[in-house]
């Protein structure tokens, strides 16, 4: 299958909530290719939900995840991962770093 996708999601069925994880995009098949992180959110049933109705410990985890990737690299704006002095650049996501989420 070809393609391109711009989602990962993350079933917690035990809660009835999808964490949805949204990026720049990338082909199917998946490719070493550099992307940019655009939000973190959650649903329930399909429905996009409110931060105070996920779960305190599921929401702290899934932040946690987030902020990991977001740390992996720079980026710009425009989705292009900016290169570290003697680095070879290098596919994968990232984001700029996160305020704190607030309830």
């Amino acid at each position: 299958m070809d393609g391109t996708f711009d989602t990962y999601i993350k079933d917690f069925a035990s809660a009835n909530v999808t964490a949805v994880l949204s990026f720049t995009g990338s082909w199917v098949p998946e490719g070493n290719m550099a992307c940019a992180i655009i939000g973190l959110s959650f649903a329930c049933q399909g429905q996009e939900i409110e931060l105070a109705a996920v779960p305190s410990v599921l929401l702290a985890e899934c932040y946690a995840d987030y902020k990991a990737m977001a740390a992996l690299g720079p980026f710009d704006l425009n989705g292009r991962r900016m290169p570290v002095r003697g680095e070879e650049t290098r596919g994968g996501c990232h984001a700029e770093p996160l305020p704190p989420l607030r309830r």
